[in-house]
């Protein structure tokens, strides 16, 4: 399954995050999320997306920015 970037805009809104840039290339580097905010997003992700995000995924690198989560969820929804 596909999805699109502005699924995953909404899923940063849903948590209080609606004002990043979608050019920003580093979430975590420029604070712009923290580790609060990661573990709110992966509630999200998996509430929207009836998921259970593994341990293996919860590296900020997989929070980096929108296309990263984007692909993230895209691998997990494929390997559900």
């Amino acid at each position: 399954m596909e999805i699109s970037i502005k699924e995953v805009k909404q899923l940063f809104e849903e948590i209080g995050k609606s004002d990043i840039d979608e050019n920003c290339c580093d979430f975590i580097e420029e604070g712009i999320i923290d580790s609060l905010a990661i573990m709110s997003l992966i509630g999200a992700i998996e509430q929207k997306y009836d998921l259970e995000i593994d341990f293996d995924y919860m590296v900020p690198e997989n929070f980096k920015n929108f296309n990263v989560v984007k692909n993230m969820i895209e691998e997990l929804l494929k390997n559900q």
